[in-house]
């Protein structure tokens, strides 16, 4: 087994929904009035981390 290369053997990686920042930008409805401010990212559920593909957020890959 080797270090995933991808997640630097953590195991996880930034979110790409919200940049790994846990938040989702704020939905627009009509009149410009915004809704959903400050809510949790749903793809990481606030954490800004995912689990990583290449390796099944184990860290390690095959060699």
């Amino acid at each position: 087994m080797a270090i995933c290369m991808n997640c630097m053997g953590r195991g996880h990686v930034e979110c790409p929904e919200c940049d790994g920042k846990g938040r989702r930008w704020p939905e627009s409805m009509s009149h410009g009035v915004l809704k959903d401010l400050n809510s949790d990212c749903y793809e990481c559920r606030g954490s800004g981390r995912v689990p990583c593909e290449e390796c099944d957020g184990t860290g390690y890959v095959d060699d």
